[in-house]
Parts: C-alpha cells; sequence; structure tokens
C-alpha cells in the first residue's frame, strides 16, 4: 500500500473579464473586495441622487457639473476594480458613452452580487 499525502492547492483570488475584446483581470482578495464595497457605496448614493436630478430645469454650468461627477463616479469605480488607468480606456473604446460606463458598472456590480455576496448599496 502506497502512502499518498492528500493535496490542495489554493486558487489565485482573481477573476478575468473581457470587456469590448480587452482582458482586465480583477483581484478578489478581501482588502480589493472590501475596497469595492466603498467605492459601490459612494457609486450608488450618487445613482440615487442623480434619480431625482431634473435635467431639463438644469442650467449649463450645473449639467457640466453633473457631467463631470457622473465620469468620476464611474471612473472611481471602474479604476477601483480593473486599476489605475482602465476606466480612461473603456471610455474610448465605449465612444466616449457615460450610458456604456453605466452598462458596465452594472455589469459589475451584478457579478460580484451574484458571484461573491456582494451588496453595492449600504
Amino acid at each position: 500500500m502506497t502512502n499518498v499525502t492528500p493535496k490542495f492547492n489554493f486558487k489565485k483570488p482573481e477573476q478575468k473579464f473581457n470587456i469590448n475584446g480587452q482582458e482586465y483581470l480583477v483581484d478578489l482578495s478581501d482588502e480589493a473586495l472590501n475596497k469595492y464595497q466603498r467605492v459601490a457605496v459612494k457609486y450608488t448614493d450618487f445613482a440615487d441622487e442623480a434619480q431625482e436630478v431634473d435635467l431639463v430645469a438644469m442650467t449649463d454650468d450645473e449639467y457640466e457639473d453633473f457631467q463631470k461627477r457622473s465620469y468620476e463616479a464611474s471612473k472611481e469605480v471602474l479604476d477601483a476594480l480593473f486599476g489605475e488607468g482602465a476606466f480612461d480606456e473603456l471610455y474610448e473604446a465605449s465612444g466616449q458613452s457615460m450610458h456604456n460606463m453605466a452598462e458596465v458598472v452594472k455589469f459589475m456590480f451584478d457579478w460580484l452580487t451574484t458571484n461573491k455576496n456582494f451588496k453595492a448599496d449600504k
């Protein structure tokens, strides 16, 4: 009888995502998930606030400020997930569409919620 030592190897806590033909690697360590949770809450707070905004009633300056805040909120989330500079790459690839960027954020929050028991709000 041969003495076989049972073997166990850890899987690296990461996941690859292909977005528009480009591969991105997302760190799924506990520390990274905590970071994503914090930026998700900030993003969700902004998104909730944005639902109440009357874009038609805004002045040009108010609309510009709103667009800038939307850009920054998405940038913070996607750079946190995919690494610094990823948002800029994706924004260019999206045709500079904030609607497309919001779809990527939603996709990632949905994936994290389904696969990592993630909660994107408070």
